[in-house]
């Protein structure tokens, strides 16, 4: 069987999601070469196999200080090379862990967020009070 590039899953699962059942009220907000924002299900792909771990996740892009790409990579290195993992490990693990300890830690609460936000933002938040 021959191996499949990148470019060819995300060339299928674009034009998968183009064809799939939107009302047309949503296919509207859409850019046209975009896909939707909403995570594919777990399902089975052609031939009996599963979808990419990455293609159930919805993309949000996030712009990083220098310093902490580079600590991210480090981390995951050293993760890589100390622990035997059942999948691969990649900076966007670590961010998506970082995301929901932070979320697990405010429980919702605007005024919580925005404490950790003045304590732990380099160059501070302004109060708006």
């Amino acid at each position: 069987m021959r191996r499949r590039r990148l470019a060819e899953l995300v060339r299928e699962e674009t034009e998968t999601l183009q064809e799939s059942s939107l009302p047309s009220s949503e296919k509207r907000l859409l850019p046209s070469s975009e896909p939707p924002l909403t995570p594919h299900k777990e399902k089975e792909h052609k031939k009996g196999q599963r979808l990419p771990r990455y293609l159930t996740y919805i993309r949000k892009e996030c712009r990083l200080r220098l310093d902490q790409i580079e600590s991210l990579s480090s981390l995951a290195r050293k993760i890589k090379q100390s622990y035997k993992l059942p999948h691969r490990l990649t900076e966007n693990d670590l961010i998506r862990v970082a995301v929901d300890l932070f979320l697990n830690d405010v429980q919702g609460s605007a005024e919580k967020a925005f404490d950790y936000l003045k304590s732990h933002l380099r160059g501070g938040v302004d109060d708006p009070n």
